[in-house]
């Protein structure tokens, strides 16, 4: 190295010296020149510079001077220690023992490298040589977070380098001088001691590392050869040294054991003698580790585990005194001993070996290699097949000794050991742990073995109450098992099959563990169609199991819905039809092994209600999903499956003559619709008909009387629309549409608007106008009667109905607006105990009556009034009342009594009859409840009769579409007036606003019903409301509405008609209402700024 290169290097670029990257990228270089030690103390008290000067901090920031007499001192100390021809360095830097031991994993890195480096410069005859490895050596004993690390990767390059050169003869010298420079006499306390037993720990495992591994148990078996064979006598003394650190405190067993358990591992390969492995047994057997966790530990790595051993331990085993039954852990017998062994119970005849008494929360190692063992193809496998072995085989093959399989084994050492009722928290801790490790070991078709009796009851009692001990940790464990299966899809049937149907488990086990195991299980993206088959297998074949268990069918019919809703996306045939099975059979047809009378049948403990209400939902969501495609019609599907079965098994609801006739009638006509369908798959209308029949002759089936009539409705209009009947008329159809949007069902609710959407643009506007007269009609009694029961709206002229629609919204806004106590509440109730009155005194005239003609009274001692004048009994002569003595027998009394009870039961029937003032309130508010929800529905197919509209604007022939939305715009505006509902107010507002008055009309070709006039008729219809008729009670969202329908007509008439008379006409119309508003109007100056400005923008672009 050259100083006068550095010196050049720096003057040159100090002044440039601005950036941070390039400063470190300089540091660095002067690194390799050993200037790091320096430059570092001088760099770390530098900022980050700007593009013309250097900023120093503490108390180099003076002046720039000072640092430049820093680096003079520097050079001034390069030129005394470094000259041209670099002289080796005769001893380590003592600061590279101190970066060693650093938290950072990269100054470690560069330390050593730095440290070996030197130390490969230094002659073998140094003493510097022995000073490195005792520092190396005493570093391991260091309490620094760092330090073990650093010290140890540095020591395994020193003593590989230090073997090289021979400066140590064999490994066996650093053996010695670990021991003698980490002994524990000179310790004075338990802190030092617990320091020097991980040193020599740490010392121990740098020989598993490479380089130095492959030199010190490996020895080549030839001079020329490659081969090389285990290097057996070093390996006893570097096991044995291993487990004399094991042996001195309990506490540094487990980590000393599983070193040699790692060196085993690696040696593996190399144990290919009887010598070394009767070595290996022996030297456990000999410091009493056989029957303890790491000795079954390593004894499974080689009877079990590695391929080059397991052959060579199965032909001969030494005979040792502590060893196990048939001289391996798995076969059987040795249950007890390896639960004592995973107990930390003392099973040796030597007391000796302490016991440990630290609990960590942890596994030990020695769990992956038992569950892999037990797992494994030749011992789990094999005791599969020899436990079907016949008794006369088993007498012929008395050497085959059976191994322990998974049930018995979880049974004994995890289930009756961890989970026992008297087993202490810390250890059904690990043993939540060991369910959790096995969960992802077990394959799915064992995994019902680990769902046993203690286990179970231990999860529910921690996890029902946050209060436990082990509540955190169970519940832990109940996540793991929806992760688990969630990573290994195909394990969700058995794990759900144990949890809910298994003799430990519980359909409620959600409900007693707080959790949502059960539905996780159900909900799992990871199911796949095959999966989901076999998931509905599981939920049918325990439902067959106990088919007279009604919260078991319950449970069925909702776990089947629930999965269903789950991967609606992925529905298939395959396994949504076996789903179909299970709730029809449950919710339409009778048992067939249960009597008709029989109470334990299923259909007569409320089960058939409940699967046919989860069927439909079922179908909702399915639909729903297919929206878009529609290639699967599952309503006709599930109704294929009812007829299908039908012919075999009887109706829970049976069907007489009549109805049998039409539901004949009706299944005939969706042959055809069906047949049709399959010829010209795109006719919506056709896949709108075989829908709507197949869900009417579901709810037809289900009980259903109002679908009868849906029925018949529907089999007229399948005629009209097939050409068999002249009468095209869509009225009758929207109608039944409409039936079945009022149903609480949301499967009927769904599929009204699917099939609406079918065919809307069949409809004409007369037909319209069914759901149109909805919209404005009055949301109390009366307009429930007129909706659906038909009533008459009188004879009136149309100003008087007008003014009865005002009049009747004014005391519907007064009856929301008052309070309970009110004058006409008070005259209402009034009236009504009138009327209750006069209806109770008409009933008890009548009963007096009856009593009389009962007990033969006289006519006449009845008055018009029905009060019976007794006094007038008298009169009648002795002679009737002896005769009627004697007339009244025994047998006469009887029917006289029979007589009286029928009398006092039709008065008391008669009397509940009559409505109270509580049942007529609660009937006005359900006939308003009934008329509120009929417009929501109506609202949703004019919504989507408005998105038919947008997706026709796109199109020349828009003109029809066009009408149909005008239509509208009237009827909306006066339900958004009428309405009592804000949610229903909002909606029409949202639809009016969003969607009708945001139709493109640029550019259409007009040849419908409405020209410029009659859309000018509207325009003055909507203002004149604004400024004389009342806004109802919710006045913003109405002129909001208006204002922007006034917008949208206006420019609806310029598209018609561009001339300057248009413009005219609609300047006109609204300086008219301008004039009006100024008078009486309640709104404010939007409606007319909006106008002005669009108007505005007209006349820019050129009125004409």
């Amino acid at each position: 190295m050259r100083v006068t290169s550095v010196v050049t290097f720096l003057d040159f670029h100090i002044i440039t010296w601005n950036d941070n990257h390039d400063r470190r990228h300089y540091l660095d270089w002067l690194s390799h020149c050993e200037l790091f030690s320096y430059i570092d103390a001088i760099s770390s008290t530098i900022s980050s510079g700007s593009t013309t000067s250097i900023e120093l901090q503490g108390t180099f920031t003076t002046s720039l001077a000072v640092f430049y007499s820093v680096l003079y001192r520097v050079f001034f100390k390069i030129m005394k220690s470094v000259d041209d021809s670099a002289e080796k360095p005769t001893q380590i830097d003592r600061d590279l023992f101190y970066q060693l031991a650093s938290d950072l994993s990269e100054e470690r890195l560069q330390a050593t490298v730095k440290v070996v480096t030197q130390l490969s410069e230094l002659p073998r005859e140094s003493g510097e040589w022995n000073y490195v490895l005792k520092r190396l050596i005493n570093g391991l004993s260091s309490s620094r977070n760092g330090a073990r690390l650093g010290f140890g990767l540095c020591l395994t390059e020193a003593v590989f380098l230090a073997l090289q050169k021979e400066v140590l003869p064999d490994v066996g010298h650093y053996m010695q001088l670990l021991m003698s420079a980490l002994s524990k006499d000179a310790t004075k306390n338990g802190k030092e001691e617990r320091g020097l037993l991980f040193g020599k720990l740490f010392g121990l495992q740098v020989l598993l590392n490479e380089p130095l591994f492959s030199n010190v148990f490996k020895t080549k078996i030839g001079a020329e050869s490659k081969s090389e064979e285990l290097n057996l006598d070093f390996t006893l003394k570097y096991a044995q040294a291993l487990i004399d650190v094991a042996t001195t405190k309990t506490w540094i067993r487990e980590s000393s054991l599983y070193t040699l358990y790692q060196a085993i591992e690696k040696l593996a390969p190399l144990l290919t003698s009887q010598k070394a492995l009767d070595a290996a047994f022996n030297l456990l057997d000999e410091s009493h580790l056989t029957l303890t966790s790491e000795g079954l530990a390593i004894y499974l790595f080689l009877l079990h585990t590695c391929p080059a051993t397991r052959k060579l331990a199965s032909q001969n085993r030494p005979n040792l005194q502590n060893s196990w039954k048939n001289g391996d852990p798995l076969k059987r017998g040795n249950l007890p001993l390896i639960a004592n062994a995973l107990k930390e119970a003392n099973v040796s005849e030597d007391s000796s070996l302490k016991q440990k008494a630290v609990w960590a929360p942890r596994l030990h190692f020695v769990w992956d290699v038992l569950l892999s063992a037990v797992l494994s193809t030749d011992s789990y496998k094999l005791a599969k097949s020899e436990e079907r072995v016949t008794k006369k085989r088993k007498k012929d093959s008395h050497d085959k000794t059976l191994f322990i399989g998974l049930p018995e084994f979880w049974k004994s050492v995890v289930d009756d050991s961890f989970f026992n009722e008297k087993a202490s928290s810390e250890r059904k801790y690990l043993g939540f742990l060991v369910f959790e490790k096995a969960l992802q070991l077990v394959p799915a078709s064992h995994l019902t073995d680990l769902f046993s009796t203690n286990l179970m009851r231990c999860s529910i009692n921690q996890c029902g109450s946050s209060e436990r001990n082990l509540h955190k940790i169970s519940q832990k464990s109940l996540k793991s098992i929806v992760s688990v299966c969630q990573e290994h899809p195909e394990k969700t049937a058995p794990v759900f099959e144990a949890v809910a149907f298994s003799e430990n488990g519980s359909i409620h086990f959600d409900q007693l563990t707080k959790s949502k195991t059960i539905a996780g299980l159900l909900a799992n993206k990871a199911l796949s169609t095959e999966h989901l088959l076999t998931m509905v297998g599981v939920l049918t074949q325990n439902l067959h199991k106990k088919h007279d268990d009604v919260p078991m069918a319950r449970f069925t019919v909702d776990a089947i819905l629930h999965l269903v809703r789950a991967h609606k996306s992925q529905a298939d045939i395959l396994w949504i039809g076996p789903s179909f099975d299970v709730l029809i059979q449950l919710g339409l047809f009778r048992d067939q092994d249960s009597p008709e009378d029989n109470a334990s049948d299923l259909s007569n403990q409320s089960i058939g209600p409940v699967a046919v209400e989860r069927l439909y939902s079922m179908l909702a969501d399915l639909l729903f999903a297919e929206k878009e495609s529609r290639t699967i019609c599952w309503p006709y599907m599930a109704l294929g499956k009812l007829l299908e079965r039908k012919k075999d098994q009887p109706l829970l609801n049976a069907i007489d003559e009549e109805l049998s006739e039409i539901f004949d009638a009706a299944e005939k006509e969706l042959k055809k619709v069906s047949k049709q369908l399959s010829k010209d798959n795109s006719n919506l209308q056709l896949w709108g008909l075989q829908l709507l029949f197949s869900v009417s002759l579901l709810e037809a089936y289900s009980g259903e009387a109002e679908s009868v009539s849906v029925l018949e409705d529907l089999i007229s209009f399948s005629k009209i629309f097939e050409g068999e009947e002249e009468n095209s008329s869509y009225a009758g159809f929207i109608e039944i549409l409409l039936s079945l949007a009022a149903q609480k069902k949301a499967l009927l609710r769904k599929s009204s608007l699917m099939i609406w959407e079918s065919f809307v643009d069949q409809v004409s506007p007369e037909d319209l106008s069914v759901l149109l007269e909805i919209l404005p009609a009055r949301e109390n009694k009366e307009g429930y009667t007129d909706l659906f029961e038909g009533g008459n709206k009188g004879e009136s002229s149309n100003e008087e109905d007008e003014d009865e629609d005002e009049n009747a919204l004014a005391e519907e806004e007064n009856d929301m607006m008052s309070d309970d106590g009110s004058n006409d509440d008070e005259e209402s109730d009034s009236n009504d105990e009138d009327s209750l009155n006069d209806d109770a005194g008409k009933i008890d005239k009548e009963a007096t009556s009856a009593l009389a003609r009962a007990l033969n009274l006289p006519d006449s001692l009845v008055d018009d009034k029905g009060e019976v004048h007794f006094d007038d009994l008298g009169d009648t002569g002795d002679e009737s009342e002896d005769e009627s003595e004697e007339d009244l027998d025994d047998e006469k009394m009887m029917e006289l009594d029979g007589q009286l009870s029928e009398i006092f039961k039709r008065r008391k029937e008669a009397l509940s009859q009559i409505p109270t003032g509580n049942k007529r309130k609660k009937e006005v508010q359900e006939s308003r409840e009934n008329v509120i929800s009929l417009k929501h529905k109506v609202v949703d197919m004019l919504e989507v009769m408005t998105k038919w509209a947008e997706s026709e604007s796109k199109k020349k022939e828009f003109s029809k579409a066009l009408d149909k939305v005008v239509d509208t715009i009237a009827p909306l505006i006066a339900c958004a007036r009428t309405t009592l509902d804000r949610p229903l107010a909002e909606k029409v507002s949202k639809l009016v606003k969003n969607r009708i008055t945001k139709l493109r009309v640029a550019g259409t070709q007009f040849g419908g019903r409405h020209d410029r006039d009659t859309i000018a008729g509207l325009l003055t219809e909507i203002h004149e409301s604004m400024l004389s008729k009342k806004p109802g009670q919710f006045p913003n969202l109405y002129f909001s509405m208006c204002s922007s329908v006034s917008i949208f007509l206006a420019k609806l008439m310029i598209e018609m008609d561009s001339s300057m008379e248009t413009y005219l006409v609609l300047t006109e119309l609204y300086h008219k209402s301008l004039n009006e508003w100024l008078i009486r109007g309640k709104f404010g100056v939007t409606m007319f700024t909006e106008f002005l400005t669009w108007l505005a923008v007209k006349k820019q672009q050129g009125l004409n």
